[in-house]
């Protein structure tokens, strides 16, 4: 969850900088999300990278579909 994320590495100084970007993890760009519901251009270009490998990592271990659900 980005909120805990972002509580817990704000507690240790050499992370402050990195927990405010780990809390946009999954925001989007058309402002759907959980957590802040910014949009576009409130996002930075770290944020937005942050977003993008999230979402390939999640993709590379999720459970196979089967062949036919691609179609």
């Amino acid at each position: 969850m980005p909120c805990w994320t972002e509580r817990a590495a704000r507690r240790i100084a050499a992370l402050r900088a990195e927990a405010q970007i780990a809390s946009f993890v999954d925001e989007r760009l058309d402002g759907y999300a959980k957590f802040r519901g910014v949009k576009g251009a409130a996002l930075d270009v770290a944020s937005r990278v942050l977003a993008v490998v999230a979402q390939w990592a999640w993709l590379q271990t999720a459970p196979a579909r089967p062949a036919d659900a691609a179609l």
